[in-house]
């Protein structure tokens, strides 16, 4: 079973086709980033770059239909363990919800309309939407580990973020780098010994409810393909078991003060990134409610 059932693009709109995956400007799925703006912000500035996008490219001989920022609300970030048992009792870890996200739902229009496309046509599109990097005038922007990541600073989701956000060079930079403190904090809280600790707890509980898992994924391996009969009930007991162990080992508890602290750790060590993209968003708010509304 995949580890990516833990996780949730909550800012991606991706469309798989064959192999080529059409990513807009909130990129592919990684764990979740600290928010710079509150939800309803971010839907509003989510929702006027894809108005954006959509205008460039229909400039550009193309249909385009805005993707939501949450494609399947229901699909929950678990980083660390599943802590809620309610919500393992109806989706157990999430397979269904995934395979939700990553194929094309019937009816989608957009998704259609790409599989219609012609295979040097549908090349175009992926062109005109994301650029391709090379250019002189191209998007940089330098991660925490110094890595440098670059996008065409004529793609269509890049002339959007110029609209809306005015500096798209500094944006993208702080968007880069912000967008990675999720994984970051992950992998902090992950490496803290208090979190082997709670993992252990957690183990011995799931031990005692006959499960001998020493760890989540360990649990998410044991879930048969979802084509074997009776895959999903089984899903759902294991997955039950480790929500219910995630709260009576106190793992849950602990891995969320863990969470917390180290959000607040790669928040400072990126302080000037988290301010610049913050300040971006909010000074972008008043354009984002006229194309909106002119959208």
């Amino acid at each position: 079973m995949s580890k990516s059932w833990r996780w949730i693009a909550s800012a991606a709109a991706v469309v798989a086709l064959g192999g080529i995956v059409a990513v807009t400007s909130q990129g592919a799925a990684a764990p979740r980033p600290q928010s710079v703006v509150p939800g309803d912000q971010a839907e509003l500035l989510h929702a006027a770059e894809q108005i954006l996008i959509g205008q460039c490219l229909d400039d550009r001989g193309f249909s385009y239909w805005p993707q939501p920022r949450n494609p399947v609300p229901e699909l929950r970030d678990f980083p660390y363990v599943l802590d809620d048992v309610d919500w393992a009792r109806r989706h157990g870890f999430g397979s269904e919800l995934q395979r939700r996200f990553d194929e094309p739902q019937p009816g989608d229009p957009y998704s259609g309309y790409l599989r219609g496309l012609s295979p040097a046509r549908r090349s175009a599109f992926l062109m005109a939407l994301n650029g391709k990097p090379g250019g002189s005038g191209d998007l940089v922007a330098t991660l925490p580990n110094g890595m440098e990541v670059k996008r065409s600073d004529t793609s269509c989701v890049s002339l959007a973020e110029q609209r809306l956000y005015g500096d798209v060079r500094a944006w993208y930079q702080a968007k880069r780098v912000t967008d990675g403190l999720g994984g970051a904090r992950v992998g902090l809280v992950t490496a803290d010994p208090a979190y082997t600790v709670a993992l252990h707890a957690w183990s011995a509980c799931m031990r005692g409810r006959g499960f001998a898992y020493a760890t989540p994924d360990d649990a998410r391996a044991a879930v048969p393909d979802s084509t074997t009969p009776g895959a999903f009930a089984r899903e759902v007991e294991i997955a039950v078991a480790e929500a219910t162990c995630a709260v009576d080992s106190g793992m849950a508890a602990s891995v969320a003060s863990l969470d917390r602290h180290y959000a607040e750790v790669v928040t400072r060590e990126q302080q000037s990134a988290v301010d610049t993209r913050a300040r971006l968003a909010t000074a972008a708010l008043p354009r984002a409610r006229e194309i909106v509304r002119a959208g």
